[in-house]
């Protein structure tokens, strides 16, 4: 397994334990009452597969980013 694989496991896994709120339709976190005009939240556990994908591919750009920073 890479380092990238890994990384992007230990992600899905805090992810999939995690309690935060993402609406259904636009897939931001719950972070004050509507975010897209809508109300309707779940945590990532419950969410469909793609929509998992998508926030999760999000979240490893935003750490594989960090890292690079880190590094200079």
């Amino acid at each position: 397994m890479t380092e990238f694989d890994k990384l992007r496991q230990q992600i899905y896994e805090e992810l999939m334990d995690d309690s935060t709120l993402y609406c259904c339709y636009c897939g931001q976190a719950k972070y004050r009452i509507s975010c897209c005009g809508e109300n309707h939240y779940v945590p990532y556990a419950d969410m469909y597969p793609e929509d998992q994908m998508a926030i999760l591919d999000e979240m490893v750009a935003d750490e594989l980013e960090l890292l690079a920073k880190e590094k200079k």
